[in-house]
C-alpha cells in the first residue's frame, strides 16, 4: 500500500480496490495510535467536488461508496482531513489524493 505523508505524523492510503479480496478493500488512515488524536474529520470528494464521504473518527474506513450503498466508479477522488493531535496546540488542515481501483 503507498502511503502519503501528513503534516502530525498520520498517514493515509492513496490507493484502494474494494473487491472483497482481503487487502486493500478500504481506504482510510494508517497506523494512527490510539489516543493522540484529540479531534478530527475528513472529507472524500469526487472529481466534480460532490461530497462522497465524511467522517470524524480517525480509525473509520471508506469503502468506496456513496453513503455506504451506491457503488462509486474507479477514478481519482480527493480527500481533506482536519486534525489535531493531542500534542498540538491548534488543528492542521491535510489533503491528497486516493486512486480507487475496481
Amino acid at each position: 500500500t503507498l502511503k502519503e505523508k501528513c503534516p502530525g505524523d498520520i498517514e493515509a492510503g492513496n490507493i484502494f480496490s474494494p473487491n472483497g479480496d482481503g487487502t486493500n478493500d478500504s481506504w482510510g488512515f494508517i497506523d494512527v495510535k490510539a489516543g493522540v488524536v484529540d479531534s478530527f474529520s475528513v472529507t472524500v470528494f469526487d472529481r466534480w467536488g460532490v461530497k462522497v464521504y465524511t467522517s470524524t473518527d480517525v480509525l473509520a474506513t471508506w469503502n468506496g461508496t456513496m453513503n455506504g450503498t451506491k457503488e462509486l466508479p474507479e477514478g481519482v477522488y480527493y480527500w481533506v482531513a482536519v486534525y489535531k493531535l493531542k500534542t498540538m496546540k491548534f488543528a492542521k488542515k491535510a489533503s491528497g489524493n486516493i486512486t480507487l481501483v475496481r
